[in-house]
């Protein structure tokens, strides 16, 4: 969902909840750009590199803290001329989301409304708020193909508070015309990220759906894919 035109920017400040990589990729493709970066430095995540590039990269400012901490997040907005937000921090794994939905709640409903108050209440005029959804708001579906007009049918907790966390990005767009950016992305796995973020702990993939998979069988298919496509390259 896009609420306004994607602009090219010479400069700007930008903050970052969470999202390391992201982190990462704008310091060395965009060295002129403020980039404060607010992340808690979970067990999912791997901030070394990161910090060191703190120390190299004079445009980028790491603040661990949480999005939920509402003082924390409103001086940062009142301290900082801050005009794109990427806010991708959440609790996520659909396992974990059964086990203790209301802590799921909190960071990804909770953690977005706090945000976004800051940002539409701050001093300078944000441009962008870009809100890092996820696919499974459209439900578990191995063959269906899903668009951004497709029905949100989600089947766990944190889908839940994924897809309610969106109709509140979007509530300030209805109300306030606020500049906001909604993506659905699949899984996404790459540099800093730990292992259990592409091949959970758990026996089965996906529980609590109809496309459960045992985690020996998902990692057979992945290793099958991946050869395969050697092959055809």
């Amino acid at each position: 969902f896009r609420a306004t035109g994607l602009s090219t920017f010479s400069s700007l400040s930008l903050s970052l909840s969470s999202g390391s990589h992201l982190v990462c990729s704008l310091v060395h493709r965009h060295p002129d750009w403020r980039i404060i970066n607010l992340d808690n430095v979970s067990l999912h995540c791997d901030c070394s590199d990161l910090l060191c590039n703190s120390k190299w990269y004079t445009s980028l400012f790491p603040r661990q803290g949480d999005v939920c901490n509402s003082r924390l997040v409103n001086h940062i907005f009142s301290t900082e001329s801050i005009d794109v937000i990427f806010h991708l921090a959440a609790k996520t794994h659909v396992e974990s989301s059964f086990e203790c939905p209301s802590s799921f709640q909190h960071v990804n409903i909770d953690g977005t409304g706090i945000l976004l108050g800051a940002a539409h209440q701050a001093r300078h005029q944000l441009q962008r708020f870009i809100y890092v959804s996820t696919d499974e708001v459209y439900g578990a579906g191995v063959e269906q193909v899903f668009d951004e007009s497709s029905p949100l049918r989600p089947s766990n907790p944190y889908s839940a508070t994924k897809a309610a966390a969106e109709y509140l990005v979007r509530s300030y767009w209805d109300q306030y015309k606020f500049p906001i950016i909604i993506t659905r992305s699949n899984n996404i796995y790459g540099p800093r990220h730990t292992i259990q973020g592409t091949l959970p702990k758990s026996q089965i993939y996906n529980v609590g759906t109809t496309c459960e998979i045992p985690i020996v069988q998902l990692a057979r298919e992945l290793v099958t894919m991946v050869t395969d496509g050697e092959k055809r390259t």
